[in-house]
């Protein structure tokens, strides 16, 4: 299916390449009539570069409404993703089933939404400390990802690494988890300098060496994470400055 691309979605879309982010807001909100593509677009921008949750689920809600065939399969993962941001683990659980049905059940998979279906279910899992089957449904979508994703998505690689080593930390298995961040960090570095994925990554990192009592290389990567992040109000930041704070009591 081919889809046609207005003028504003298209400055949208450079706006937010560029970085400009509340710029591509703007534009965003000011096309009439937005389709389910446009709003889904704009909801990712949303959650993933501005930490605008409950904007980000108003637009992934407007966009069910008008989804047809494949997007809703999408709007269904993107509304999960967004409830398990507002930790509302329940409805995540519930639009990330809806959509594994419907993939189930189709006579073609798109493996890069199924991964991410996978990725939102066991999120839901380890929210629930069911850290067994979280680690289970992340394992599926990193094999996913690198092995029948094409292209390769570095970026959702490395979230599933990050989450993994979370999990795995969780679990007291601490040498794999500091191998699945680091790996996650190394990963992101390669593709950005100033994404608040890797501010996130580089969060777990730092967190992941303060356990280890490596204090020094926490702090590092705490204030990497701080120098990712040009928006002072984005949720990373203030998890990066916190995680500073508490290092300094620390060695009071």
């Amino acid at each position: 299916m081919i889809f046609s691309t207005s003028d504003d979605e298209a400055k949208a879309i450079e706006l937010t390449l560029l970085g400009e982010y509340q710029q591509a807001v703007m534009t965003y909100a000011a096309i009439a009539e937005p389709c389910a593509r446009v709003l889904n677009a704009y909801g990712c921008l949303l959650r993933e570069r501005l930490g605008d949750l409950p904007s980000a689920l108003e637009c992934h809600k407007r966009a069910l409404a008008r989804a047809q065939d494949h997007e809703r399969v999408e709007t269904l993962t993107l509304l999960g993703a967004v409830h398990n941001g507002l930790k509302q683990h329940d409805e995540a659980h519930k639009y990330f089933s809806q959509a594994m049905k419907i993939l189930e059940n189709g006579k073609k998979k798109d493996p890069s939404i199924l991964a991410k279906c996978l990725l939102g279910i066991s999120n839901v899992h380890f929210a629930r400390n069911e850290l067994d089957d979280a680690l289970s449904y992340v394992e599926r979508s990193l094999a996913m990802r690198e092995q029948e994703v094409k292209p390769r998505n570095d970026f959702d690689i490395a979230a599933c690494l990050s989450n993994m080593g979370n999990i795995l930390r969780h679990r007291g298995d601490f040498n794999r988890a500091l191998e699945c961040a680091t790996r996650a960090a190394e990963m992101l570095r390669e593709c950005t300098e100033d994404d608040p994925r890797l501010a996130a990554a580089l969060n777990n990192l730092g967190a992941l060496h303060q356990s280890n009592g490596d204090s020094v290389k926490a702090r590092q990567c705490f204030e990497e994470a701080l120098a990712c992040l040009h928006d002072t109000t984005h949720p990373y930041r203030t998890s990066a400055l916190n995680n500073i704070a508490r290092l300094n009591l620390l060695e009071q």
